[in-house]
């Protein structure tokens, strides 16, 4: 069940029920200075430095009322950091991965909610309660293991961080909480010697943890690196997010999915100095490093699963990721939020990633409602939001083999599937990953020639992104492709993408900055479709900067003369001049002047006739049975 809550203010949160018939938020005003909040189906925590409240949820409309609240206990104190080996007296001695997570909530501790139990953080120990605060299970942590800090719970698995970087898994099934996994190092060994942890996630079977922070003494700045804790290896796995200069800001699993991870990421911010750090806090060198959940913290799953909205304009993009035990931490692609005006990430429900955007919901037979949650589809799911179970697993499965490199492994897992919208989803997919191999497979089974025939020819370009870019073209994925061509700077074939789109002036831009020997052919391709579209005064201009102005010009003059044929002298002399000029020139976007004169005179049009500095843009001669006559046009002053 899809139960998000979001906290959009000091003091004030909306619930919202994704599932079943769309029905207006639940609103909440609270006093609390928020540290932290969770949800299940039935009740909402929150809890700031000094109380807790539990609130009842009521299905029917998603309102909230106070059911109990109690004092939050103090929080485990932290212990310094170990002293660098420089300060040991010359000592060289590794501290391994002892190394301290500290916390920064505001003095309280840290809390999660499943089912009727609320767990906390104490002293040496994680507290069971009930929803009235009444501890009615203690789990012991002893020195070696280190203070616990940090919790979060999903499905029926509890994770705990500790003071020493170590990661333990408890199983909630069942009247007592009992050990799963752990504890183990959530840090490699020599990585880092403290950190500021901002959350843990725990995915769906209790097998991966994951956690964000930041140094010590960064001025506030991300880690760029994610933290993963796998039970399976009882071991850490990291990936690095600052070859691509961004920094990991929030981190949550799939609500089923154990593998699928997405994380919102941010522009990496470069350290303070370290003048201004240590002027800002002297301390920070030998301080243990403490970590909390945001007070923006949102639930997203009804039990447990829960996310941060981050401030709108910092927000940047996420990245969806696949973590397994045995292939590491796996980045599929970014998707981008800010282009749709989304100012958060509330958590992801394979096939839908939810944002927090402001829409308004309107149902038959009831008032429109404004909604802050969004559903936008996952990269390969879209136009399959109304898939079954099956496909979005076997569409999941496809994308994580596709990701790790078993080609054989994801065509078997789609083998059975026959819908060309889902074929077309993983051609996608096949296209973001610059996999032709596959792209050709799922084009094959879509019946799609163009794009076969494409992958075919494409194979004779020495670029891959260059080959890629041309059978995304074919799937209308024009964007990717001209992102795909310049990574490869074949400006040439941008060129004609963006001429064959209709964006003529952007492949002007493109040729006179980047391919300036093409620059002519684009100028004149374009001058021949201002031509073909009647507009002859463009395509003049178009014809000149080509260099091929000397012949081409020639063409929109020969039309006006047959313009000018298609006026009888009965009608020409019947009519005003000026209107004639207008009627004939006029409708080709061509401001001209016009004089009758005698054909005896025609000679001498470019000299005595025509106005000072200017040429004979054309002539008519009109014959009678009396005296013929010469129409000269010139352009107008």
């Amino acid at each position: 069940m899809l139960l998000p809550c979001a906290q959009v203010a000091a003091g004030r949160l909306l619930l919202e029920q994704l599932d079943g018939v769309p029905r207006p938020p639940g609103r909440l005003s609270s006093s609390l200075q928020l540290t932290g909040l969770d949800v299940t189906k039935h009740a909402l925590l929150l809890h700031d430095s000094t109380r807790a409240e539990v609130y009842r949820i009521a299905e029917a409309d998603n309102s909230m009322s106070l059911a109990s609240h109690f004092d939050s206990p103090h929080p485990p104190k932290p212990r310094a950091a170990p002293r660098s080996p420089a300060d040991r007296d010359g000592k060289t001695d590794d501290v391994g991965v002892e190394v301290t997570v500290a916390s920064s909530l505001d003095g309280g501790c840290s809390m999660a909610l499943y089912s009727d139990s609320v767990y906390r953080t104490a002293e040496g120990r994680v507290e069971v309660c009930n929803l009235a605060g009444v501890v009615k299970q203690t789990l012991v942590f002893d020195d070696a293991q280190g203070q616990p800090l940090l919790l979060d719970t999903h499905n029926e698995f509890l994770a705990v961080l500790t003071s020493k970087a170590l990661v333990r898994v408890f199983r909630l099934a069942g009247r007592e909480a009992k050990p799963h996994a752990g504890p183990g190092p959530l840090l490699a060994v020599g990585s880092v010697q403290a950190l500021v942890v901002d959350t843990i996630r725990v995915n769906c079977n209790g097998t991966m943890i994951c956690a964000v922070g930041s140094l010590p003494g960064s001025g506030g700045c991300q880690d760029p690196r994610l933290f993963v804790y796998s039970t399976e290896r009882n071991g850490p796995l990291v990936y690095d997010f600052s070859a691509v200069s961004k920094a990991p800001k929030v981190a949550l699993w799939d609500l089923h999915d154990a593998r699928l991870l997405a994380v919102q990421t941010g522009p990496l911010m470069q350290q303070q100095s370290s003048d201004s750090r240590s002027s800002s806090d002297g301390n920070d060198s030998q301080a243990a490093a403490v970590g909390s959940t945001n007070a923006a913290e949102s639930a997203v799953e009804a039990t447990s699963a829960t996310g941060a909205a981050v401030e709108a304009g910092r927000s940047t993009d996420i990245a969806i990721m696949f973590a397994t035990a045995e292939a590491g931490v796996l980045l599929q692609e970014y998707q981008d939020i800010e282009a749709i005006g989304a100012s958060g990430f509330l958590g992801v429900s394979a096939p839908n990633l939810l944002l927090h955007k402001k829409a308004m919901v309107s149902i038959k037979g009831a008032p429109p409602f404004s909604s802050n949650i969004t559903r936008i589809p996952l990269p390969g799911f879209t136009g399959l939001a109304d898939a079954d179970a099956a496909t979005r697993q076997a569409l999941l499965d496809f994308n994580y083999h596709l990701a790790v490199g078993k080609l054989e492994d994801a065509f078997r897992a789609v083998a059975a599937l026959r819908s060309a919208a889902v074929w077309r989803s993983m051609a996608h997919m096949a296209i973001k990953n610059k996999r032709l191999d596959v792209a050709e497979h799922c084009l094959g089974n879509m019946e799609h020639v163009r794009g076969a025939r494409a992958v075919r020819e494409s194979q004779c370009i020495a670029e891959l992104d260059a080959r890629v870019g041309i059978v995304a073209v074919q799937l209308g994925l024009t964007e990717d492709a001209a992102r795909l061509f310049a990574g490869c700077e074949r400006w040439d074939l941008l060129e004609q993408l963006h001429q064959s789109t209709g964006a003529w002036d952007t492949a002007v831009e493109v040729a006179s900055k980047q391919d300036r020997i093409h620059l002519p052919s684009v100028h004149y391709a374009y001058a021949r479709h201002l031509e073909a579209i009647g507009d002859y005064k463009a395509a003049m201009q178009q014809y000149l900067d080509s260099g091929a102005g000397d012949t081409e010009v020639r063409q929109p003059i020969q039309t006006l003369q047959q313009l000018c044929a298609a006026y009888s002298l009965q009608k020409l002399f019947t009519t005003p001049l000026s209107a004639y000029v207008h009627t004939v020139f006029g409708c080709v976007g061509i401001c001209c002047r016009a004089s009758i004169i005698p054909a005896r005179c025609q000679p001498f049009i470019g000299t005595q006739v025509a106005p000072q500095g200017r040429e004979c843009m054309c002539t008519y001669v009109c014959s009678t049975a009396g005296p013929s006559y010469v129409v000269a046009v010139w352009p107008a002053a």
